[in-house]
């Protein structure tokens, strides 16, 4: 967990609340770089964000407004697929 990040994500305007808890969720699991690696379940469980579509939907906002930015990574997770 980064104090950093998580201070980041308290403090961010212009999101709204489900978008700001995913942002808190993903967050509570990077590292002080920055890297964050939580799955979809892992962010559903602790976001209470109903449904997987709705978690896509934010994720989206997310990154479109450049607060989140994911890179493809075939060499983290163990051999699968990570963004």
């Amino acid at each position: 967990m980064s104090i950093k990040y998580l201070n980041d994500a308290w403090n961010m305007p212009g999101i709204n609340a489900q978008e700001k808890i995913l942002l808190l969720a993903i967050a509570d699991c990077s590292n002080d770089e920055g890297y964050a690696f939580p799955g979809y379940e892992k962010l559903l469980k602790k976001t209470s964000i109903g449904s997987k579509a709705t978690l896509s939907k934010c994720l989206k906002v997310l990154k479109g407004v450049g607060i989140l930015n994911s890179e493809s990574h075939g060499t983290i997770g163990n051999g699968k697929k990570v963004n």
